[in-house]
């Protein structure tokens, strides 16, 4: 039995000390509403701020801090469905999943916000997987976040300030740098690593007088970004080096409701569709490298077998379609779905396994040691030209692993440019976004176009 009322913690005046209450109502689910007893609140910055200055509640007090919850659902609305009484779920409003199997309370209570600022930091500003990005703050969780949100976007060198090495590089991370020095020392240990070529940075922790580090690492001939989580005053920009293309500072603030469509749509590939698989590590495969395997390699493996992809039936499944005389071609095959995809490909027999890619000192010995038999150089002028040259018009099979806009939009047109005009195509990627309909209606025979989550 739920009682009418209940103990809270509440704002009841800005500034002032949280007053304990014992009678605050217990709110009673609408219809699309579930009820939750609260198990774990997880406080957050922005709780701090409610309190001292009123942010987002300053005209609805007295008020409730705290929107990161986990508990147990105690009733549920006549419309609701997926959740039943009694199962425990974690999130804040509009946005929950069940806690899965193998993760405790705690371990989800931190979750929701964190995870949340940064994707909003990290899509909203739509980065392009393939080259680099800048982590500032991996020792917070917003940092530890944002570097396996970099492997999932498909960032090819990962570099991160601050944290735990061996931790960080688990997530995905491929390079860390200690967090103590002088800024300019720190830009100087970035740059050994990035050249001139970063374009994306996210700081998760430094106050103004520092984000100059995430500024001053950005190419300086080149439009970069920088995404803070600490929009909490002005810089110094006597402080910022020279930039000849300008860059951007993003202001972020872990508000889902600000940019719904896509939070919700996160929340319900990733969040929401959590599982628990294992399996044991081989003996020639480190902790390191199997902390990337569960989500890349499903997310390509649906794409490439599941009845709503390519629908592939190769022999080592079991099916007896021959692929040798076909191709397949994968745009970023040095990022991790990319790789497995190559695995993939090459285990269904394809002839012709072609990838885009960034070339690097091994001449791209590494990928054709993963399956592809041709090696595009991303950067070079004449990429579809070098394609439509092994693959003529026809062309089946594209997988996109790292183009996209998260925000909608047109993407994918050279995938798309690629498929066949007079046979129907498929073209599967894991970042959504519009095709280009002046392509598109070049496609006499129609084509067929999934996305997918890592998380599917």
């Amino acid at each position: 039995m739920v009682p009418p009322t209940q103990k809270a913690l509440i704002v009841t005046a800005v500034g002032k000390p949280l007053t304990l209450t014992t009678d605050w109502p217990v709110p009673q689910p609408g219809a699309k509403q579930v009820q939750i007893r609260v198990m774990v609140s997880g406080p957050n910055p922005h709780d701090q701020k409610a309190r001292d200055t009123g942010l987002f509640i300053a005209e609805n007090l007295p008020a409730v801090p705290g929107n990161d919850v986990v508990g147990q659902i105690v009733a549920v609305g006549s419309d609701v469905t997926g959740f039943s009484v009694g199962e425990k779920v974690f999130g804040q409003a509009d946005f929950i999943a069940k806690v899965p199997d193998g993760f405790t309370v705690d371990d989800v209570a931190s979750l929701p916000t964190n995870v949340l600022a940064t994707v909003i930091a990290f899509f909203i500003a739509a980065p392009e997987g393939g080259g680099a990005i800048l982590v500032l703050g991996g020792g917070s969780n917003c940092g530890k976040f944002g570097v396996q949100l970099a492997v999932l976007a498909g960032f090819g060198r990962i570099v991160v300030v601050g944290g735990d090495e061996t931790e960080l590089k688990s997530y995905g991370a491929t390079h860390v740098i200690d967090r103590h020095g002088t800024p300019s020392e720190t830009v100087s240990r970035i740059r050994e690593i990035v050249g001139d070529d970063l374009l994306y940075a996210y700081d998760t922790v430094n106050p103004p007088a520092t984000q100059i580090v995430g500024i001053n690492a950005l190419s300086s001939t080149r439009k970069g970004k920088v995404a803070r989580l600490l929009p909490i005053g002005p810089m110094d920009e006597s402080q910022v080096e020279k930039k000849s293309a300008g860059y951007e500072i993003w202001h972020i603030l872990s508000d889902p409701h600000q940019h719904a469509k896509l939070c919700k749509s996160f929340w319900e590939h990733s969040m929401a569709g959590m599982r628990t698989y294992a399996a044991h590590i081989p003996h020639h495969i480190s902790f390191d490298q199997a902390a990337t395997f569960p989500i890349n390699a499903f997310a390509s493996f649906i794409a490439l077998f599941s009845s709503s992809g390519f629908d592939l039936a190769p022999k080592f499944l079991g099916h007896g379609v021959d692929y040798a005389n076909e191709a397949i071609f994968i745009i970023g095959g040095g990022s991790n779905s990319g790789k497995f995809a190559l695995q993939f490909s090459r285990l269904a027999g394809f002839g012709k396994i072609i990838t885009t890619a960034k070339v690097r000192s091994d001449g791209g010995q590494s990928l054709r040691d993963f399956g592809a038999t041709h090696i595009i150089d991303r950067e070079a002028a004449d990429v579809e030209d070098q394609i439509r040259a092994l693959v003529g018009d026809d062309l089946l099979y594209a997988f996109d692993a790292v183009n996209g806009a998260f925000l909608g939009g047109v993407s994918h047109q050279l995938a798309l440019s690629l498929l066949s005009t007079t046979k129907k195509g498929s073209l599967a990627t894991l970042v959504d976004g519009d095709p280009d309909p002046v392509i598109a209606a070049t496609k006499t025979a129609g084509f067929k176009k999934k996305s997918y989550s890592r998380s599917q």
